[in-house]
């Protein structure tokens, strides 16, 4: 994560929301959390198409999802929320929030946690050859469409 000095009040922005509704950010929120001076913490996780990452299994083996305590379905609805867990830490929200947010908070933990971050390495080529865990979380992420944070083998 980068560090910077917040040296400027934050301003009023709507922020959009996935089902297409529009909220105003709570300046005195805000105030609260970057007051003038403190060193506070900004969202420096990479993203990356998801469709260019390899998986490390077959993930269009019939038996895919058997065996495991989540189901298709269940990967699928923990996918949905990538976005606005995307949009909300871009926003200035903490990680800690968003894995405590009863709505997101599964999903915060699964994608965008820093230990379960999914763990990639560049083929040199545009794609990415997944390492390790998150088959699952991968190919639920591709059937959406999503980009998903990456850690970098090495890294």
């Amino acid at each position: 994560m980068e560090s910077f000095e917040n040296t400027d009040k934050p301003e009023v922005k709507p922020v959009d929301k996935v089902d297409g509704n529009t909220d105003k950010v709570d300046v005195a929120e805000l105030e609260k959390k970057n007051n003038p001076g403190e060193v506070c913490e900004v969202d420096s996780r990479e993203y990356v198409d998801s469709k260019s990452i390899n998986p490390s299994r077959d993930t269009e083996d019939p038996h895919f999802y058997d065996g495991g305590k989540s189901s298709q379905e269940d990967y699928a609805a923990l996918a949905e929320n990538i976005p606005e867990v995307k949009e909300r830490l871009a926003a200035g929200e903490s990680i800690e929030n968003l894995c405590a947010d009863e709505k997101l908070g599964d999903c915060a933990n699964a994608y965008f946690k820093e230990d379960k971050m999914m763990t990639v390495r560049d083929n040199g080529d545009g794609s990415y050859q997944l390492i390790d865990d998150g088959n699952h979380r991968l190919k639920a992420a591709q059937d959406k469409g999503y980009e998903v944070p990456v850690k970098f083998e090495g890294e």
